[in-house]
């Protein structure tokens, strides 16, 4: 938070409610409930946005919603652990504004080849959902463990990507809050701080809050 407001930016913090592996061996969260409602706290105080993390335990929404200390309203499914269309259908049961899934683990880019949030139609029933799904291009992940770039290369792939869709686009970026640790990642936190200035310098418009873009789509004059 202090490095986004540092910069003039906000972030949106997906906080996972389960903790431990599951029977996959996924990772979830290394943090307790009473940690979580700490931290969370802490960040809408600062006037940062929160959402739940589902974990990829076979628990329902509305079971980890309830440990949560704040209202959730947005969503990114843990792992990208998700069928599309069931997801879909528990997210809206779930009462949720937005999703912010729809990406692909080992590339960037765009899954569906639509560049903007989006209200996803339910076609079982012939209607269009309740929520909005934001989809995700850029994740740190993507770029080091999957790609494998080096961290100039990864700048230099997103830099490109966000200049070849500039216009007609929301694009999606996910850093993981331990990416920003010499800790762990040797440099990592150095390639968010070029990219937000990237970003900044470029006059590109900041949407932090995913409520922003549901009242976007939602709201007709």
């Amino acid at each position: 938070m202090a490095l986004d407001n540092a910069y003039g930016f906000k972030s949106c913090f997906y906080w996972l409610p389960a903790y431990g592996k599951d029977t996959n061996g996924i990772m979830n969260a290394d943090y307790s409930l009473d940690e979580l409602g700490e931290l969370s706290k802490k960040v809408l105080d600062r006037g940062f946005e929160c959402g739940i993390h589902k974990s990829s335990f076979p628990t329902s929404f509305a079971e980890e919603i309830a440990r949560l200390s704040f209202k959730a309203e947005h969503n990114r499914f843990h792992f990208l652990k998700f069928q599309v269309h069931d997801a879909w259908k528990e997210i809206e049961a779930a009462g949720l504004k937005t999703d912010a899934s729809l990406g692909f683990a080992e590339h960037i880019g765009f899954r569906n080849s639509y560049g903007l949030p989006f209200v996803p139609f339910d076609m079982e029933n012939d209607r269009p959902y309740n929520f909005v799904e934001i989809p995700l291009h850029v994740m740190d992940v993507t770029l080091f463990q999957y790609m494998k770039l080096n961290k100039m290369d990864a700048l230099e792939k997103v830099k490109s990507f966000i200049l070849h869709n500039e216009k007609n686009s929301v694009i999606s970026v996910l850093w993981h809050n331990n990416e920003l640790t010499d800790y762990m990642h040797l440099g990592s936190k150095k390639i968010y701080i070029d990219l937000i200035n990237f970003v900044k310098i470029n006059n590109f418009e900041i949407l932090y809050d995913p409520a922003i873009i549901v009242r976007n789509i939602f709201v007709r004059n």
